[in-house]
């Protein structure tokens, strides 16, 4: 495990300027259950322009309880974002929750070139990270959402290094990081993030967090394999 010095070097790498975001929304579908958004705001890099997708329950009232998302590695060759039931996420809005879901650099409509070389590589890691963190900024900046309860969710892809890092060095997040696989993502990551030491430790104690099914932890709604094994130690968890 890295030392606290080692480590604000490694979060100081994912350092940005909190420039404006010249925000752009727009209603894009209404069903009877939610209203989806599509949102456009200033990368934290460059000049490009940085697309979340914003899924909000229509039987409940603001402020919302965000829940992030990071797909699996399947969303850099899809083309759009998939429906909620298909990519199993449902269950997020049926409890109450809005979803927020990142167009993370590289995936559907900001597909890329493949890398060429480590440094490539590692920029475009940096970057993506920074999209999450970005999508918190916006958030941050919306009445309708709860700032104090802004939770992540990661599936496989999602699940490792990437999302790792961005709990490691984003404060804001408060509540639940889950996997939908078993922790062996987290063991493998536990060098480079205080997150994934605690994570770590968490597994190791049997905590009830490490069994418990993915839906349960936002709410009653759904079934699922997902095991939830972070939470932050400070603030609360989502009511049911």
């Amino acid at each position: 495990p890295l030392s606290d010095p080692a480590f604000e070097v490694v979060r100081r790498s994912y350092a940005y300027d909190k420039r404006e975001l010249n925000a752009q929304f727009a209603r894009v579908q209404e069903t009877t259950q939610w209203v989806r958004e599509r949102v456009e705001y200033d990368a934290a890099y460059g000049t490009e322009r940085a697309i979340a997708y914003l899924f909000l329950p229509r039987h409940m009232r603001p402020p919302y309880q965000p829940v992030i998302y990071w797909p699996g590695s399947y969303a850099r060759d899809a083309k759009t974002i998939a429906s909620l039931d298909q990519e199993g996420v449902a269950f997020i809005l049926r409890s109450g929750r809005a979803l927020v879901w990142p167009v993370y650099k590289g995936t559907y409509e900001r597909r890329i070139a493949p890398t060429r070389g480590t440094a490539e590589a590692w920029e475009l890691h940096r970057q993506r990270v920074n999209d999450l963190r970005r999508a918190v900024d916006y958030l941050q900046t919306r009445p309708d959402f709860d700032r104090r309860s802004i939770g992540y969710y990661g599936l496989s892809w999602g699940a490792t290094s990437s999302g790792i890092c961005t709990l490691a060095v984003e404060e804001p997040f408060a509540e639940l990081f889950v996997f939908d696989d078993p922790p062996q993502a987290l063991r493998s990551a536990a060098a480079t993030t205080r997150s994934a030491r605690h994570a770590t430790r968490t597994v190791g104690e049997s905590s009830p967090a490490v069994t418990t099914p993915a839906p349960s932890c936002f709410g009653p709604a759904g079934s699922g394999s997902q095991r939830a094994v972070w939470s932050r130690p400070r603030g609360r968890a989502p009511s049911g």
